[in-house]
């Protein structure tokens, strides 16, 4: 991971030449709402300050920060973190280069992801889910082999995580993402003919937990 200033932390996962990750937690981003100068663009400020509870803003704020300590280059406030038509947040660097990213919060903070590749990352909470809620993600197949809330969590962040790397043109239909045997995916409907769209690359998947939350990349 790489990081600017204070709360510079270790790596998160195994290292990867694919991509790179950031962190900022939840007590960091609300001790930087009000001083958070030196991170932002004045277009981020304005966003920032739109934004209506004091939840919704640290989370946001997490997120960017997180965005900019994966991205590991120029001053924070030099680097635009914005969306695409899609939804898909990206950076735009000094001199106008732009890196995929990708952000997700959980109660701990905000976590970023960045690649010269489409990539997709989630952070989750480690909790027991209802059998509603693993319905919503999860095939009959792969609700065999979930024995525990981590399994639980590993399964939804992987495959929020793939979906994000896929994101454009999707319903967001989870159980269209399967995990099969030894980290292999099997893609149907609206997520296979994304995946084709791609060129049809191989997907791969790095696991970890931080801050008692599960966190997934999904990466080519």
């Amino acid at each position: 991971m790489n990081g600017h200033k204070a709360g510079q932390r270790e790596p998160l996962l195994s290292a990867s030449a694919n991509y790179r990750l950031g962190l900022c937690l939840a007590q960091e981003a609300a001790e930087l709402l009000h001083h958070c100068s030196d991170w932002l663009t004045d277009s981020e400020r304005a966003v920032l300050d739109s934004l209506k509870t004091e939840k919704r803003r640290r989370d946001w704020l997490a997120g960017r920060i997180a965005a900019k300590r994966a991205l590991g280059e120029g001053q924070p406030k030099d680097i635009e973190i914005a969306n695409a038509e899609s939804g898909r947040p990206y950076a735009e660097l000094p001199g106008g280069r732009k890196m995929n990213i990708s952000i997700s919060h959980c109660e701990a903070g905000g976590l970023g992801a960045a690649a010269s590749s489409v990539i997709g990352v989630d952070w989750e909470a480690i909790r027991t889910q209802t059998p509603a809620v693993i319905g919503y993600y999860a095939t009959a197949r792969e609700q065999e082999s979930l024995r525990s809330p981590e399994d639980q969590i590993r399964l939804w962040t992987a495959k929020e995580a793939v979906f994000k790397l896929l994101s454009e043109e999707l319903n967001h239909d989870l159980r269209e993402i399967e995990l099969l045997a030894a980290g292999k995916l099997s893609l149907s409907g609206q997520a296979l003919k994304r995946w084709e769209k791609l060129g049809r690359p191989s997907i791969r998947l790095d696991h970890g937990v931080y801050a008692g939350a599960c966190i997934s990349v999904a990466y080519i």
